[in-house]
């Protein structure tokens, strides 16, 4: 039903250690995401990580045929029970997502309009404008077969690149972000040389509420 992927790169062996060292101790088992790497040793890194994503993205729908795809960055901590949570989370199982969705939120807003009532659910709409992040995104085959095509037409981090072409696959659709993050960020550097992000909110023990 989901396809496992995590970007890395050579020198990041420390870091990636970690990320699969967090990865084994969820619900998964032995079940552990395909390794892909950036091998590009030249160039900024604003076109050199996109580009190596994107890569990623090539391979993952080269791989199976599984309807969803699951793509990592090396650099994590994952909820303990992160697969019962994301195989019973309701945009997954029932087919609400028509692009992507996030599984990490660095403090998101929500896109309006938002009631009270969300506030009980385990996702909410992003805010299109001010969406980042691309630590744990869950893409729908569909769309990421069309974005491959459409990737280069736009600029910017590749969370950025896939709003704009969300909005251009489905206009208007939403795209849900998990709550609570299930995904924590652990890096200590930023390869963009950006301002470091962190969920505020993330539990590694939480795990779904009980149905009914």
């Amino acid at each position: 039903m989901v396809s496992l992927h995590l970007l890395s790169a050579p020198g990041r062996e420390a870091i990636l250690a970690g990320t699969l060292a967090s990865w084994a101790a969820t619900d998964w088992g032995e079940t552990r995401p395909r390794l892909h790497f950036d091998t590009a040793t030249a160039g900024p890194a604003h076109e050199r990580i996109p580009a190596a994503w994107l890569a990623m993205l090539r391979a993952a729908l080269a791989a199976d045929d599984a309807p969803h795809l699951l793509l990592l960055e090396d650099d994590l901590d994952f909820a303990h029970h992160l697969r019962h949570a994301l195989l019973h989370w309701p945009p997954l199982t029932t087919g609400t997502i028509a692009t992507f969705a996030s599984l990490y939120d660095p403090g998101l807003p929500a896109s309006p309009p938002h009631t009270a009532a969300d506030a009980h659910r385990t996702y909410f709409p992003a805010h299109p404008r001010y969406f980042f992040g691309a630590q744990a995104l869950l893409l729908t085959r569909p769309f990421a077969a069309w974005a491959v095509a459409r990737f280069a037409q736009h600029g910017g981090p590749q969370s950025r690149r896939l709003i704009a072409l969300a909005g251009e696959f489905a206009p208007g659709a939403p795209i849900p972000v998990h709550r609570p993050s299930l995904i924590q960020h652990t890096a200590r550097t930023s390869a963009w040389g950006a301002r470091l992000h962190r969920a505020p909110h993330f539990d590694p023990a939480w795990r779904p509420p009980a149905a009914g």
